[in-house]
């Protein structure tokens, strides 16, 4: 069984455009994520969430969101 996280955008006004915090299943590695995606982190967080902060484009957004088990 697969858990799927939504696809929040921040409220119109409110937020960065084209920056995003992605969250990862924990165990997935984030060096490889992003290398996988050539995406520049901005921030790389490991002790509440497993994830990054990146600014991303629209077509990097959706390969990311492309969830799989």
């Amino acid at each position: 069984m697969t858990f799927r996280a939504p696809l929040v955008l921040a409220v119109s006004g409110q937020g960065s455009a084209g920056q995003y915090i992605v969250t990862l299943k924990p165990g997935v590695s984030i060096g490889a994520t992003v290398s996988k995606h050539g995406i520049k982190t901005m921030y790389r967080y490991g002790g509440v969430l497993n994830g990054f902060a990146a600014r991303l484009t629209s077509r990097k957004l959706a390969k990311l969101d492309k969830r799989g088990p």
